[in-house]
């Protein structure tokens, strides 16, 4: 199979474009929010669909003999689950993973109406803890610093810089700072030294920020219908299943159920 060129990281594997998250589509444009709302993934771009489509393509690449192949095995997943695609045009691989890409990420039943200034804060803080697992890696990598103890305080020292509390006096920082001082508090609990306590829950707060769950009342089928997809496909990861059968479940995320009343 010709090698991808000018290749990102997502997770270790690579995916030529990066992976950048893609516009909401009249798909989720048409969703009615209220004043003062966004629309909110339930499962989220970062924490969710990048991580699994990203697995999901990579497999189907490295299971397909040449690029051809492989955008003809999506598209048809794609389009046996309601996906359409632009026949004039002259499909590459990368353009029908965008295509794709863009279709989950517009998934109506993933998206329900949130209050913003809520939704900005945990953007604000999400972005803050991606950057303090990138960071935590970093030092982690570093020779001796699974043995030295003035290695792991600087650790958690610059976990809580990068989620210090802002002083601006409006709704959305102070629910930030809210957030921030409950995870600043958790950082400050490892025991000195458990490298992987520290490091599994960094990356769970991460993870945690990515996951909305509707606060409504009878969203319980909705709620139950994310946390076992999201158990499912982490199942499938480490057991060795094809690129189109990890495809085909990252794909039943259309099927949500909608959110009492939206």
């Amino acid at each position: 199979m010709r090698k991808r060129k000018a290749a990102d990281q997502i997770n270790g594997l690579d995916i030529q474009w990066g992976m950048k998250r893609p516009k909401f589509n009249t798909e989720a444009t048409e969703i009615k929010v209220m004043r003062g709302q966004d629309r909110r993934h339930v499962l989220g771009w970062d924490s969710f669909i990048k991580t699994n489509f990203g697995e999901g393509i990579s497999k189907l690449s490295k299971e397909s003999k040449n690029d051809e192949q492989a955008k003809n095995k999506l598209m048809k997943l794609a389009e046996s689950q309601g996906c359409t695609f632009n026949k004039t045009n002259n499909q590459t691989l990368e353009s029908v993973e965008k295509r794709v890409a863009g279709w989950l990420n517009s998934t109506p039943c993933n998206l329900n109406p949130e209050d913003a200034v809520e939704n900005q804060a945990i953007e604000t803080v999400r972005g803050q803890l991606l950057r303090a697992k990138d960071k935590l890696n970093e030092i982690a990598m570093k020779e001796g610093a699974s043995e030295n103890k003035a290695i792991f305080q600087k650790a958690q020292d610059e976990i809580k810089t990068i989620l210090k509390n802002n002083d601006d006096n409006t709704d959305r920082v102070k629910h930030a700072n809210e957030i921030r001082e409950i995870y600043r508090n958790m950082i400050n609990n490892v025991k000195e030294g458990d490298w992987q306590e520290l490091t599994r829950l960094t990356g769970d707060m991460a993870n945690t920020m990515g996951t909305d769950l509707s606060k409504k009342e009878g969203a319980s089928d909705q709620t139950k219908f994310a946390l076992e997809l999201d158990q499912q496909l982490k199942a499938m990861s480490v057991g060795g299943v094809s690129g189109e059968e990890f495809l085909k479940k990252l794909f039943e995320l259309r099927e949500m159920p909608k959110e009492p009343n939206s």
